[in-house]
């Protein structure tokens, strides 16, 4: 009996410490259980943030390359309009050159006509003098010295 008693005893113990093992055992699976639980939700987490922050820089990638193209064809515009006025200055610089050049023109050609009117003005002065002149000497003449006068006038002509 005392072998049995003895048997019992150490049977449990064995069970007492089974029991404590095995409640050891749940409380590590359900601690394991809670950390999965939470790993796999910072996980989710994770994956929801990297997403987001994916989209995110999808985003701005989006918005970079509207800017680029947009910078791009304001560029083109600045050329081109710089081309444009390029080209409307050098117009503007050659009618302007040619306007100079009528003026110069113009005003070579007015001074040949200040000259012209002055050396007609002269050969009127000059006309009206000698026609003066002749009056005079004429006073004294007959008709037929007028006559004479007329011949060798259109012979002349």
């Amino acid at each position: 009996m005392k072998s049995l008693a003895e048997e019992a005893a150490r049977l449990s113990v064995e069970a007492e410490e089974a029991a404590r093992q095995r409640q050891i055992a749940e409380s590590d699976l359900a601690e394991q259980r809670s950390l999965s639980e939470k790993m796999l939700k910072e996980k989710m987490q994770a994956i929801q943030e990297a997403t987001k922050l994916k989209a995110e820089a999808e985003e701005l990638q989006k918005l970079k390359n509207q800017a680029q193209e947009k910078a791009k064809k304001l560029l083109e515009d600045k050329q081109q309009i710089q081309q444009r006025l390029d080209k409307e200055t050098e117009d503007f610089q050659k009618s302007l050159e040619a306007e100079r050049k009528r003026q110069l023109e113009v005003s070579a050609e007015a001074e040949k006509l200040k000259l012209r009117v002055k050396e007609l003005s002269e050969a009127q002065a000059k006309a009206e003098k000698e026609a003066k002149k002749f009056k005079k000497q004429a006073q004294g003449w007959e008709p037929q010295d007028f006559q004479v006068l007329l011949l060798i006038f259109c012979e002349f002509m």
